[in-house]
């Protein structure tokens, strides 16, 4: 869960520097992105559904105790840090930078910016 929060963090925050630069597209969908996102960094654990033995110590090497694990949002970190990515701490960590993040996105990103119109003042 601690990879999932982290990854669907990482996309919000994401969106929120792209919308800097004026790219609706993403922005307007990042919810959505942020779910694929949180999928993206559970795919280095997706070894845990193969049978032990058809999963050898090099595959597991290679698609879960490697460096370049860290381009899933920094799975590899995540597992191999003080903190570890299955225990307690690391589920309320990840889940405080998703709150973090979606918070971010919610006080940058102002969606009358995106749809050309406030709705506030549509209703009047």
């Amino acid at each position: 869960m601690a990879h999932f929060a982290v990854g669907a963090g990482c996309i919000l925050l994401i969106a929120v520097a792209i919308h800097r630069f004026d790219s609706h597209l993403f922005v307007r969908h990042r919810y959505p992105l942020a779910f694929v996102g949180g999928i993206w960094a559970l795919i280095p654990d997706f070894h845990h559904m193969i049978p032990d033995e058809q999963m050898t110590e090099t595959w597991r090497f290679w698609l879960h105790d490697n460096w370049w694990v860290d381009l899933f949002f920094f799975h590899y970190t995540m597992d191999h840090s003080w903190l570890d990515a299955n225990g307690n701490e690391a589920i309320f960590i990840g889940l405080c930078f998703l709150l973090f993040a979606h918070l971010i996105a919610f006080i940058l990103i102002d969606d009358a910016d995106l749809y050309g119109e406030d709705p506030v003042e549509t209703m009047e």
